[in-house]
């Protein structure tokens, strides 16, 4: 991420500067890995509020591409605590729907934020009529004949 100690400064649309360093922006992308929602601790302990957290993304192509390598930790780390939870000992199994709720939700969560990762295979299969093979017009011979016709038709007028 480079040295997280170096400020840049950039310059707002209505002139007024804004505090951008590599080192706030290495603390939130360690939040966001750490499974904290960007809500819930934007505005607090010196982090800027979601709107200039989600400003920084468009704006910095380093802090994106670091908030997106949290983001995918974030998923590994969702899937690490499903292991975890359906691991249990038997013991602790008096919360069996609790914990079959939380493997759950965790799941959804890895399926939507890294789909190509944890997200269901699909298999797509295309057939023409009759479950037969698509057919493929030659689209080419097709224009040539259409336009064989219009000038056929344009000369007889």
């Amino acid at each position: 991420m480079g040295n997280p100690e170096s400020t840049v400064l950039v310059k707002g649309k209505m002139g007024r500067p804004t505090l951008y360093t590599e080192a706030l922006a290495f603390r939130i992308c360690e939040k966001v890995a750490a499974c904290e929602a960007v809500h819930q601790f934007a505005g607090k302990d010196g982090i800027p509020n979601e709107a200039t957290i989600y400003r920084w993304l468009n704006e910095h192509k380093d802090f994106c591409e670091n908030y997106t390598r949290a983001r995918e930790r974030q998923a590994d780390r969702m899937v690490a605590e499903c292991r975890e939870i359906a691991d249990t000992d038997k013991e602790k199994m008096g919360a069996v729907e609790r914990d079959r709720l939380r493997v759950m939700v965790r799941q959804w969560g890895a399926e939507r934020m890294a789909p190509k990762k944890y997200g269901a295979r699909l298999k797509q299969e295309v057939s023409g009529p009759n479950e037969g093979p698509i057919e493929v017009a030659d689209a080419s011979r097709k224009l040539l004949d259409l336009l064989d016709r219009r000038a056929s038709a344009g000369t007889s007028a």
